[in-house]
């Protein structure tokens, strides 16, 4: 093997190493503008912040996971969220496919999410608003990869699992919207006001129609 090869694997290795762990976010250094948007059960997951998080956090406290998550099944309901922010603010398509695949990956494969779908009245009602948003960032996720029916299938789903999730009818009402399907957008916004009467977005969505 020539230096020149081996310097080119050993280059190779080392920026696919680097690459490798930056798609996985349980490798730690949650920013501190990534904590502040999570979940309060997800200020738990200390380990993966960075001294900035940690010290933007300060003592807050963290809230109880649902009664069948352990700590795993929560860390990974955090770090598929922290991925799908990350891949919203990717520039590199591949690197933006990698992110949010990761995360739909982590939802699926670590959280319950499939039992969730099966069987949501199992669950107790606090449970049910985790696993919300877990549809809503998977349908954020899809979003992003182009996948626009289950985008849709996802943001339905979260809404259905907690009416009053805001966020679910905000962004499906938009994609309707951009889509030029004004009828669309004005039943979901429609749906999100029964529940939601007082939601500034979604008013503000309805006076843009």
């Amino acid at each position: 093997m020539t230096p020149v090869y081996k310097a080119f694997l050993a280059a190779f290795i080392l920026t696919f190493s680097e690459y490798a762990t930056a798609i996985d976010p349980a490798a730690g250094n949650w920013t501190a503008a990534e904590v502040l948007q999570l979940p309060p059960l997800c200020r738990a997951a200390k380990n993966y912040f960075s001294e900035e998080a940690k010290k933007a956090l300060g003592n807050t406290t963290s809230t109880q996971a649902p009664g069948s998550w352990n700590d795993g099944k929560a860390n990974h309901f955090c770090g598929g969220i922290v991925q799908v922010m990350r891949g919203e603010k990717a520039f590199n398509p591949p690197e933006k496919s990698q992110w949010l695949s990761a995360a739909i990956s982590n939802f699926e494969g670590y959280t319950d999410i499939g039992k969730f779908k099966s069987s949501p009245a199992q669950y107790p009602p606090a449970a049910r608003n985790y696993f919300a948003l877990i549809l809503y960032y998977e349908g954020r996720a899809n979003r992003g990869l182009g996948k626009f029916g289950p985008m849709i299938s996802n943001y339905q789903g979260a809404i259905k699992a907690n009416p009053k999730l805001e966020i679910a009818y905000r962004d499906l009402a938009n994609f309707h919207l951009k889509q030029g399907d004004k009828s669309a957008a004005n039943a979901i916004i429609e749906q999100g006001l029964t529940n939601l009467p007082n939601s500034k977005s979604l008013l503000k969505l309805k006076a843009s129609l």
